[in-house]
């Protein structure tokens, strides 16, 4: 039986060996590339879905800002006290309120609007509108001014 040369004077094994570090080699670098560009890919992917979300809220928000005085208030950008109808059905009811004071205080005329009537029934202090209230000879007289032409609204005198 021949001997057979040590493994570090083989030149076939040390070349075997070099051959097989370098696939190794290859095959990690190999490996290693294809774990970057999963891990850049799942960057991107988690990149685009933050990105959506984010744009998400931002169209909700819009909206709600662009919808929400819309949403809250019916009469937003309209003018219910413009159309004549809708203004003396308006000062009407708070005629109304003024002789539903009066029927419950004996018969006794509120001094002021704000006696007879909640505050907020009444326009806003900023409003182009504004009711002005007196009584002639026992009867609540109702102002509205501020549309086309003022608009008197008087109780029914009893």
């Amino acid at each position: 039986m021949s001997q057979q040369p040590s493994s570090s004077d083989d030149p076939l094994s040390a070349l075997a060996k070099a051959a097989e570090k370098s696939v190794h080699s290859e095959d990690a670098a190999r490996a290693a590339g294809v774990k970057a560009r999963e891990a850049a890919a799942a960057g991107r992917r988690r990149l685009v879905r933050a990105s959506s979300f984010l744009a998400l809220i931002a169209a909700l928000a819009t909206a709600l800002v662009m919808q929400g005085p819309r949403v809250f208030d019916p009469y937003y950008g309209v003018d219910p006290l413009a159309d004549p109808p809708q203004a003396r059905a308006y000062v009407a009811g708070l005629l109304d309120g003024v002789l539903e004071w009066s029927a419950h205080h004996h018969g006794e005329v509120p001094v002021s609007l704000d006696q007879a009537v909640p505050q907020g029934r009444l326009p806003p202090a900023g409003s182009a509108y504004r009711v002005d209230y007196r009584v002639d000879a026992g009867v609540p007289v109702l102002t509205l001014e501020g549309g086309r032409a003022p608009l008197v609204v008087r109780g029914d005198g009893k």
